[in-house]
């Protein structure tokens, strides 16, 4: 695997110490599952380009957006990791948050010859080039710009003459058709009830459903309401009348036509008669087709199972692949790769078995990409950026990949935590090892990918059901955890020990730890700090009910200077050892009271994101980056919501990585990563 610094964007400008940055000065990215990985929860397409490149088109349902991710060949089958897991290799996204894809609701895709990409959906027609990125290079055909009657363009396939066939369909109106359209020429020509199509054998023409050019270039059409098929020879349509409505469509090599039905069962079409299978697995309702490298037939059934046409005529079981397949490819190294929609509450997934039906891999939005929540952001020794989440797992960025340690990675990674557990806190420590913070602490091994210990309620004397959020190590290699609740735990080799502090009650924000230069834990807690000096704790003194006045105690960093940073309620906060010095929106740009996040770069430049809760959204907020003098008000940028790429008014923890780029949380919608651009070093 490459090195995260191998394979960064070089920004597009320096931060000068004592000059302020805008917005048009640096790059910013936003970064969440619709645009990491696999950008949504239903997985609605899946298909292979010429070049053999992996496409997956998904849709998050309560957002309303969808996208499309794809995987590129030379990452295919994806490689395993020591330890067990796989890498899911690198996935690039277009999304409809930051391209025209016209609808979240999307049907079909295919390709042509050159790998350019054809999208239908409920908006039209959509041509885009995966090589360019622009905006300008997409373009989308519909009932406004083109002869198209509807917008819904639901099937689209190839001819061999380079003509796209495509079915225009609305279920609320009628007078739908069937187009052919040359991207060459520009020509299109409609086929439709007094247009060529004969009234009556699709009435109600408004449902006519898939679309399939034979090896012959014969067309093939179904329809989703009424019996029968329609094939077209380049002349004359015929109607092969079923007793019901037919959907999906595949022809063997053989020359026959299978087709799927929503309650029927399977039918195939040999030219002349057709051949049905009432049932399949106990169930009329089949969901899927595909076709190995042999030329067998695959279909699944609503509920998962899928089957193998063995001779053409009998079914035998192949697996089970979840609920609602939707499509089936075979590859010709004689693996399967079958689409499972997801819905019924489960999470839709591509997933990859061999010839014998064992499941290779699965990849879904968490396991290629990140959570919509991220509550903590860490920068681990090795230069990798994790994220942690209370409800997508704790997500690793290399600079390319996306790794995910979940419940619901379906695999791509070892999980030690039972059911759905939130994660809180990553830690690599001076020996290499890694420490995972959830309901517990998972003992990691990154060498090998392999846990070697975990401890929680139920093995560790003293340690209650809490998420732990912080690990710290002193001078002399002791490890220290902090849980959301306040309380701080010491590693004596076998056991977590709580540690003699006196948190007050809290569970609504997080605890702190972390070491300055000299190894000196400091613990940061509701209103008080404290510090480690490698024997003892002791109070860090401070003036009578100073962070109780100020509100409490929301984050805390310590810069290169070994300068202590404090996120209150009312400000943000300095400590030089000696000093407290408060910078809050009376004496400083500070954007809003409420300091939620702080971090410091090694060169000294700080970041700050501020919120201040109100009546009415959005709230006062803002990102700060100050470089220089943070007491001269030119020193200080601000971004706010509403104003730059910042998707939410809600923001949360700053982070810089190892190269210098800031992350910001913005709570539930993700991160916005800044690329402020490199430096020598970071703090870990």
């Amino acid at each position: 695997m490459r090195k995260p610094f191998e394979i960064v964007a070089i920004a597009l400008s320096s931060l000068v110490p004592g000059a302020g940055v805008s917005a048009v000065d640096v790059p910013w990215a936003q970064v969440r599952p619709t645009t990491t990985g696999i950008p949504g929860e239903e997985v609605r397409l899946m298909a292979f380009d010429p070049q053999g490149n992996l496409w997956v088109g998904a849709r998050w349902t309560l957002r309303g957006v969808s996208g499309l991710a794809r995987l590129g060949a030379e990452e295919l089958p994806a490689t395993p990791l020591p330890g067990g897991g796989f890498d899911t290799g690198v996935w690039r996204v277009w999304s409809g948050e930051d391209h025209p894809i016209p609808s979240p609701f999307l049907s079909d895709i295919d390709f042509s010859p050159d790998g350019v990409v054809w999208l239908a959906s409920d908006g039209g027609l959509t041509r885009f080039d995966p090589r360019w990125t622009k905006h300008g290079h997409w373009q989308t055909y519909n009932a406004a710009n083109s002869p198209l009657i509807l917008d819904e363009v639901r099937s689209i396939d190839w001819d061999s003459r380079g003509n796209l066939w495509l079915t225009n369909v609305n279920v609320l109106t009628v007078n739908g058709a069937v187009f052919k359209f040359n991207p060459g020429t520009g020509q299109w020509t409609e086929y439709s009830v007094g247009n060529g199509l004969p009234a009556g054998w699709f009435l109600p023409w408004k449902n006519v459903n898939a679309v399939m050019v034979g090896a012959d270039d014969h067309v093939w059409v179904t329809h989703s309401v009424l019996g029968g098929m329609a094939e077209f020879d380049g002349t004359t349509w015929t109607l092969h009348p079923t007793p019901g409505p037919l959907g999906g469509m595949l022809e063997d090599p053989q020359g026959n036509i299978w087709v799927t039905t929503a309650d029927a069962g399977l039918y195939k079409w040999d030219g002349s008669s057709w051949q049905q299978w009432p049932t399949l697995g106990g169930t009329a309702t089949m969901s899927g087709l595909g076709l190995d490298r042999e030329g067998v037939v695959y279909v699944a059934t609503w509920f998962g199972d899928v089957y193998k046409m063995i001779g053409g005529t009998t079914p035998q079981f192949f697996v089970n692949a979840a609920s609602i397949p939707s499509r089936l490819i075979g590859r010709p190294d004689g693996d399967l790769w079958i689409n499972n929609y997801g819905g019924n509450g489960t999470l839709g997934t591509v997933r990859h078995y061999d010839s014998g039906g064992t499941l290779l891999e699965r990849f879904n939005t968490f396991n290629t990409g990140l959570d919509f929540f991220i509550d903590r952001v860490h920068v681990d020794s090795l230069g990798y950026t994790w994220f942690a989440s209370g409800e997508g797992g704790l997500s690793r960025f290399d600079g390319e990949r996306w790794r995910n340690w979940g419940n619901h990675n379906d695999g791509s990674e070892p999980y030690p935590w039972a059911g759905n557990e939130p994660m809180g806190a990553f830690y690599i420590d001076r020996k290499g090892v890694g420490w995972m913070g959830g309901n517990g602490i998972g003992r990691w091994s990154p060498r090998t990918g392999t846990f070697s210990g975990f401890w929680n309620w139920q093995n560790n004397p003293g340690m209650g059901v809490t998420l732990f959020t912080a690990f710290a190590e002193d001078a002399a290699g002791t490890l220290f955890a902090g849980t959301a609740y306040g309380e701080i735990f010491r590693f004596d080799g076998s056991l977590w020990v709580q540690e003699p502090l006196s948190p007050i009650g809290y569970t609504s924000e997080f605890s702190w730890l972390e070491a300055d230069s000299t190894g000196a834990v400091y613990a940061a807690e509701p209103y008080a700090l404290y510090r480690w000096d490698g024997l003892a704790w002791s109070e860090v003194p401070q003036p009578a009910n100073f962070f109780f006045d100020r509100g409490g105690i929301n984050c805390m960093t310590i810069g290169p200077d070994d300068r202590v940073w404090i996120g209150t309620g009312t400000g943000l906060v300095r400590w030089d050892g000696s000093t407290y010095t408060v910078f809050d929106t009376t004496n400083s740009p500070l954007p809003a009271q409420q300091v939620k996040g702080v971090d410091v770069r090694a060169d000294g430049t700080i970041a700050v994101s501020s919120i201040e809760f109100g009546p009415s959204t959005p709230f006062p907020n803002g990102v700060s980056v100050i470089v220089g003098d943070i007491a001269n008000p030119a020193s200080w940028t601000n971004w706010s919501y509403g104003s730059s790429p910042l998707p939410h008014y809600q923001l949360g923890v700053v982070k810089f990585d190892a190269r210098g780029d800031l992350w910001v949380s913005a709570i539930s919608e993700g991160l916005v990563r800044i690329r402020l651009g490199p430096v020598s070093a970071t703090r870990r």
